[in-house]
């Protein structure tokens, strides 16, 4: 089965991207045939926001709980500068991943801009 992805428009679905499946439904009313499409919703990421909830929570963790060895490299200089810096972009993917699949499963999505013409 073929399936054609539609963008999300304002209004329509929800804000929701739609997937449109190219089974078609025939039915009959009052001798005429309609001819349908299945229009089925996008899944939504519970697994992935479990896995990076979970991650999350462990990477917190773990930096709180060991932060006497943490500060040990992150203070060594040289070389070990790039640390801090790789573990901050570490850590903003996984949070932000987390939260953007956490607001997507409760269905909230961010308002589209309109582009003004001049």
């Amino acid at each position: 089965m073929e399936e054609l992805k539609m963008p999300s428009r304002r209004g329509f679905g929800g804000g929701r991207g739609l997937v449109l499946s190219s089974a078609i439904n025939t039915n009959t009313y009052k001798g005429r045939k309609e001819i349908m499409a299945t229009v089925r919703r996008k899944k939504k990421p519970y697994a992935s926001l479990i896995i990076m909830g979970v991650l999350s929570v462990a990477m917190y963790a773990t930096l709180l709980l060991k932060q006497d060895i943490i500060n040990q490299y992150f203070a060594r200089g040289g070389a070990y500068a790039i640390l801090p810096i790789a573990t901050a972009f570490l850590f903003s993917f996984v949070h932000g991943s987390f939260t953007g699949n956490f607001w997507t499963v409760l269905g909230i999505e961010a308002a589209k801009k309109k582009k003004e013409v001049k």
